[in-house]
Parts: C-alpha cells; sequence; structure tokens
C-alpha cells in the first residue's frame, strides 16, 4: 500500500448529492457519497407482507414515516472540506436530520473522514445508521478484517470469528427467496474493494472503532418493491454501505422481536473513517 502523502481527496456537490474525488498522480476515482443510509430492504422478521398482522411489526412503521425512500433536500458548503446535507422524506417531506461531512489530512498524512449524524428523535426506531457510496463498474474483488466469511448481524454474530478475509462483491449476494436485506459483516476495522480492471484500482476504508458494512450490486431500495428471487437485477456498479449502527434481526417471523439493546433509536452519531486509494 502507498503512502497517503501521494493522496488528494477532494468532494464537490451536483443536485446536492456529494461525490468524491480521489487523485494519487495520475490515478482518479469518482465514486458518489458519502449519502446518508437508514434504509435497509425489510426482513421476514421486520415485517410480514399482506398478514393482518402487519401494523404490529417494526417494517410497517419504517414504511408509515416514509423511512424507505429519504431524499438530499439541500446540501451546504461549511468551507473547502466540510458539507452538511439535510435530509427528508421523499414521501411526506418528514425531515430525517443531518449529515455532516468533513474531509480532514492529519499531520501524518492520512486522510480522515469525520461523519455525524444528527437525527430527528421524532422517527420511529431505525433500521441502521451509516452512509453509502456507489463505486464504478468493476470494483468487485472485496477483502476485510472483522467478521466473516457469511453474513452476520449485531444480534447473530457471535459465530462469525474475527479474522483476514477475502471474497467477491458478486459472491456478497445472498438469494433469499424474498429479496431482503443481506451481506452485513460485524466489527470490521478495514474493508478494501479492488478494481478488476486494467489498472487495478483499491478503494480502502478503516477505523480505530469497529464498524459494520455491506458490499453488494444491489441497493436497499433496488429489493424492497420484489417478492422473488428471479426479479432481483444486479447493478454493474458496487453499493459499499459503512454503518455506525444496525439494529439487530430477531425472530419477529415466527418469535420475539429482537433484544431491546440491538433497536436503534434516532439521536446523534458519530463515525471517524480513514480513507486510502492507490
Amino acid at each position: 500500500m502507498k503512502n497517503n502523502r501521494e493522496l488528494s481527496i477532494k468532494f464537490k456537490i451536483e443536485k446536492n448529492l456529494p461525490t468524491l474525488i480521489l487523485r494519487e498522480n495520475s490515478n482518479v476515482l469518482e465514486l458518489e457519497g458519502p449519502g446518508l443510509q437508514i434504509w435497509r430492504a425489510p426482513t421476514d422478521n421486520d415485517i410480514i407482507r399482506n398478514s393482518d398482522r402487519e401494523e404490529d411489526k417494526v417494517g410497517y412503521k419504517w414504511y408509515s414515516a416514509g423511512l424507505d425512500r429519504s431524499i438530499s433536500r439541500d446540501t451546504d458548503i461549511i468551507n473547502d472540506h466540510t458539507f452538511c446535507s439535510t435530509y427528508i422524506t421523499k414521501k411526506d417531506g418528514l425531515e430525517v436530520g443531518l449529515l455532516t461531512s468533513s474531509i480532514i489530512r492529519s499531520d501524518s498524512g492520512k486522510w480522515k473522514l469525520k461523519l455525524i449524524f444528527n437525527l430527528n428523535k421524532d422517527l420511529p426506531e431505525l433500521p441502521r445508521v451509516g452512509v453509502r457510496f456507489k463505486l464504478p463498474a468493476g470494483f468487485e474483488y472485496l477483502s476485510w478484517y472483522g467478521r466473516g466469511l457469511k453474513e452476520n448481524y449485531p444480534d447473530r454474530k457471535q459465530g462469525y470469528p474475527i479474522n483476514m478475509w477475502e471474497s467477491t462483491v458478486t459472491n456478497e449476494y445472498v438469494p433469499y427467496i424474498l429479496p431482503q436485506e443481506h451481506g452485513s459483516h460485524c466489527d470490521t476495522r478495514w474493508v478494501s474493494l479492488g478494481s478488476k480492471t486494467d489498472n487495478g484500482q483499491t478503494f480502502h476504508i478503516s477505523a480505530e472503532k469497529p464498524f459494520i458494512f455491506s458490499a453488494l450490486h444491489t441497493s436497499p431500495e433496488s429489493l424492497d418493491s420484489l417478492t422473488h428471487t428471479w426479479q432481483v437485477r444486479p447493478d454493474a456498479e458496487t453499493y459499499l454501505i459503512i454503518d455506525a449502527a444496525q439494529r439487530g434481526l430477531g425472530t419477529g417471523a415466527c418469535g420475539p422481536d429482537c433484544s431491546d439493546k440491538y433497536k436503534i433509536l434516532p439521536s446523534v452519531y458519530e463515525m471517524n473513517l480513514v480513507l486510502d486509494f492507490f
């Protein structure tokens, strides 16, 4: 891995959406994000579709609040390294909260992305609190240090050891009969995505405080309206989601919901990530 001192990172805002521009000499990568990600495609435990018990499920509360489609209403550039985006629900314009992003180069030459989430406390409990990056087509090779190899979640992770793992984004897809949330990995210290193109670019994120991530060819909103696996149409691009917190799975399809300690309430959250590109 090359020294971060050769790396520069800038951002641009277009239609209220941020794009990061990473440059190392003549090597350049543009990726969409960081954008607020609070939605996950509901699992069978989150909601029972077409059931008269649906209103009892947390997934129904999410849909009722419009959490399935939040959009950036406006983005204010605070200075040359900080911007703040206000998110609302597309359904009825309810304020979701603020995401403040700061990109700062430390004295050691590392590029740090500081994220502060200030979420509307009138919202119901949340599916997740995180950010999403959309990488161009070709970023297929995946490696990470965290729990694996298979997907795992805050209340379902003890059987998945912390280690260095390698996979592909394509292989992260889990073909549930009803398309839903999948592919997360808890207690992650770093994650890397490598391009299979000739230039072999790699995008790398690390943090002192462990995070949850998923790297998929599908976005959460592309899955939540589907009813069968055959309907899933993977994108060429890669969606990398980095979560500060994500709700547990529970057993709501046939038993109790997840424990209160695995529920995510709207509040103030913070993440400090280190970005690298080579």
